[in-house]
């Protein structure tokens, strides 16, 4: 194992272990996930114990009581249709499920994950962990994979993310994930119509059989990422408007719909709850911040906007602390497996929708004009010609003061 470089992001948070290993059974043994998940048939709570007198009668030899015991047993059932999912190492429960689910061992996923790894040079896990004491056990597989914005230093690196659960929540499931390196972003694909970008293995019979068939569909990641990084250079050249006007009008929005705000509150901005104001200022302010300045380039672009709203998803969200997580925790396991994943699935659905009726945004054109000049000059020529953003382009004046403290 060698020393893990490049933050991961939301991953770092839930991963029970990190670092660069080639194989599952390497990973997995640093991690402690070595289980396996055992159905078996709930039955009611006093069969164990008839049972038990069953079996002391018999060791005392006393037939006639085992007799009684053993009546009163046959007259209890098992519960129909109702088994739990138990790790076979500590005996603990990770969920009730029915009697059409078939427990698939995560080890058989990550082998096919590893044969993926295998093809690719340079590839190999870099997290990996279990949540909820094993109900869901996942991995992140880096396939060398990256993606830039053209014109600027925005780079973003691809993920495989495995994942299954053991409670009966969700299917066996490969997808491809990204980290986007400036801000730590991290948005699962939903490009496109085609069911490539994520396969998806429900518990029954048929499942090995599925799990056999997925090696060819898994093939497709790398068309994935070149999807990926023309769809993000597109956004990244929509520009929000040219005026003041027209960007905050498309800002608000996008704004709006993410989170949910009426058309009658529209109207009426003040009838907005300061809970809904503050969401609103903590992506307003992500835009002004730019990534510390990183991003001027496409600071009004359907690309900042998209990436100011993802940022507080993953880092800003409100979130409580859970069965044992930290808020931290918690946030970045709904932003990768719950219903913070689907907000900005939904917001990235959105703002394709939105650039459809945008005009060009042109990146400035990034010209080193002599490599033999000193690393400081270069990079003055560079910064000279970026772009600034405005230093406040907010709709409305709402004090910051509150909301940029919010986590």
């Amino acid at each position: 194992m060698t020393a893990q470089v490049q933050p991961l992001g939301i991953y770092d948070n839930i991963a029970a272990v990190g670092g660069s290993y080639m194989t599952w059974e390497e990973i997995a043994q640093a991690g402690d996930l070595h289980f396996n998940p055992v159905k078996v048939q709930l039955m009611h709570p006093d069969y164990p114990v008839l049972a038990n007198q069953v079996f002391a009668s018999m060791q005392a030899n006393d037939l006639a009581a085992a007799e009684q015991h053993l009546a009163g047993l046959r007259k209890l059932k098992l519960i129909p249709d109702a088994y739990a999912v138990l790790r076979d190492d500590t005996r603990e429960p990770l969920g009730v499920v029915g009697s059409r689910y078939e427990p698939i061992g995560h080890a058989d996923g990550f082998r096919l994950v590893d044969k993926i790894i295998g093809q690719m040079e340079g590839g190999h896990y870099v997290a990996a962990g279990a949540i909820d004491q094993g109900s869901r056990v996942w991995g992140l597989a880096d396939l060398r994979q990256s993606t830039h914005i053209r014109g600027t230093d925005d780079r973003t690196d691809h993920y495989l993310l495995f994942s299954t659960s053991h409670d009966g929540s969700s299917s066996w499931e490969v997808r491809g994930t990204s980290n986007r390196i400036w801000c730590g972003n991290a948005l699962n694909y939903e490009l496109s119509t085609r069911a490539r970008n994520s396969f998806k293995i429900r518990h029954t019979r048929s499942a090995p059989d599925k799990i056999a068939a997925a090696h060819t569909i898994l093939q497709d990641y790398l068309g994935m990422v070149v999807e990926y990084d023309e769809l993000m250079n597109h956004l990244a050249r929509c520009s929000l408007g040219k005026t003041d006007e027209e960007r905050a009008n498309r800002t608000m929005h996008f704004l709006f719909e993410v989170f949910k705000v009426s058309a009658a509150q529209r109207k009426d901005p003040e009838s907005i709850s300061t809970k809904t104001k503050n969401k609103i200022n903590l992506v307003l302010g992500n835009m002004d911040d730019c990534d510390g300045g990183k991003a001027t380039a496409t600071a009004h672009t359907a690309y900042g906007l998209l990436h100011s709203y993802t940022r507080y998803v993953d880092n800003q969200r409100p979130a409580r602390e859970s069965g044992g997580r930290t808020a931290q925790q918690t946030r970045a396991q709904s932003s990768t497996f719950g219903s913070f994943d689907q907000t900005k699935q939904s917001a990235l659905n959105l703002i394709k929708e939105m650039a459809g009726d945008m005009s060009p945004h042109q990146i400035p054109e990034r010209k080193v004009f002599d490599m033999l000049s000193p690393k400081g000059e270069i990079v003055q020529a560079i910064e000279a010609m970026e772009e600034k953003p405005k230093n406040d382009s907010r709709p409305w004046n709402i004090d910051q003061s509150e909301s940029r403290g919010a986590s």
